[in-house]
């Protein structure tokens, strides 16, 4: 079940508080430093009340947004592509925006491969733009758009 939440303490905690921040931290940031957006929405992906990850959707522009899914990560497979469904189906059901985009640095191919098995297509690359273990690493552009995302998820 997706659910928006704007809990403050408990999307840092989640964040700050598993294996999520590690793995998706650039270099030299550190946990003390990170506080949610609460511009953005924020969204727990639960299952059988276990707390599987959060969403986070970032407004880009009017019509756009930027989609950032912290799964942990004994909840990955089955359990992740079914919050990618929902979560999805929510957007298309609760909102007008007209695509969604992520962000994906290349040194993460497995966030990019359930990317595009959700339907994001790769859209283009953002150069040297992401540090992580001293090396600086390319971004991979992905998204759907609204069509897109209401035949694959409606």
């Amino acid at each position: 079940m997706i659910t928006r939440t704007s809990d403050v303490e408990f999307i840092k905690n989640f964040i700050t508080g598993t294996e999520v921040f590690d793995e998706i931290k650039e270099d030299d940031f550190s946990k003390d430093e990170w506080v949610p957006d609460m511009n953005s929405g924020w969204f727990v992906h639960t299952e059988e009340n276990d707390i599987c990850g959060i969403w986070m959707a970032e407004l880009r522009n009017g019509i756009t947004l930027e989609v950032h899914p912290m799964i942990l990560k004994k909840f990955r497979g089955k359990k992740a592509y079914k919050g990618a469904k929902e979560f999805f189906t929510w957007i298309t059901k609760h909102t007008k925006y007209a695509k969604v985009n992520a962000e994906i640095a290349t040194c993460f191919p497995n966030a990019k491969m359930f990317a595009v098995q959700c339907g994001m297509k790769i859209e283009g690359t953002i150069r040297q733009s992401f540090k992580k273990n001293g090396k600086i690493h390319d971004q991979w552009l992905l998204g759907i758009t609204r069509q897109e995302l209401e035949t694959r998820y409606e």
